[in-house]
């Protein structure tokens, strides 16, 4: 398997050669998802597995989401079909299940509100998609 170093840039970047139209507003969606995921999981406090778990799985749904729009070929996924529809849903539902099991000491710890935060940016990204990708309410 060849993969360049070119190509890995052209996949990470904002508006990428080759992927979905308009890319540059799912790309943007899915940084700013990456990063409150990944300052959910590091403000995350200890001896709380799963919630963590549920973060990286996350962090891991947005690489590949991002992978995918920017038109990888990376097999059973692709823009329009059920497959992407998993990988959006895991930005949705996980970030509302970390809030709700987050165990702390403290009143004000800060991941529950950012965990839902980042649900609901992953519920816009996933409607977004829904709509003018996949087409959910589109006939035809």
């Amino acid at each position: 398997m060849n993969i360049s170093f070119d190509a890995i840039l052209n996949y990470l970047s904002l508006s990428p050669a080759g992927g979905v139209p308009n890319a540059i507003v799912y790309s943007i969606f899915l940084y700013l998802i990456f990063i409150l995921a990944l300052i959910t999981l590091f403000l995350m406090p200890d001896k709380n597995l799963l919630p963590t778990l549920l973060t990286g799985g996350v962090l891991m749904a947005t690489v590949l989401a991002k992978l995918i729009t920017a038109g990888a070929n990376i097999g059973g996924f692709r823009p329009e079909q059920f497959g992407m529809l998993i990988v959006n849903v895991i930005p949705f539902l996980f970030p509302f299940l970390v809030a709700g099991m987050t165990r702390t000491r403290k009143r004000t710890n800060p991941v529950p509100p950012l965990a839902i935060l980042t649900g609901i940016l992953g519920g816009v990204y996933m409607f977004i998609y829904g709509f003018f990708i996949m087409r959910w309410f589109v006939g035809g």
